[in-house]
């Protein structure tokens, strides 16, 4: 199984102060194809070439949170515009 990481919210520096926030981005799990590897690929829409993969979904979950934090880092050091998350979906009652 490869494993690519690429992107959570962390620091940010505002007005001089470093505060915490914490940003909630939206994560698609998908199964792969048996041709691709097998098991399952995590992506962060909102965060262009944000993804991980890994053996079972929770693992894809946990290794894409790595690649939320290193993607923000890397948006950062070359100075990006880091999108906001997507509000969530309504759900209907």
């Amino acid at each position: 199984m490869r494993r690519s990481s690429g992107c959570s919210g962390e620091m940010e520096r505002i007005e001089g102060v470093e505060a915490v926030m914490t940003l909630e981005y939206a994560v698609r799990i998908e199964r792969l194809a048996e041709s691709d590897g097998g098991g399952y690929l995590a992506t962060v829409p909102d965060l262009p070439g944000c993804m991980s993969d890994g053996e079972t979904p929770e693992e894809a979950l946990r290794n894409v949170q790595e690649a939320l934090a290193e993607w923000i880092e890397a948006a950062k050091e070359w100075k990006m515009d880091i999108p906001q998350p997507s509000p969530p979906l309504e759900r209907a009652s």
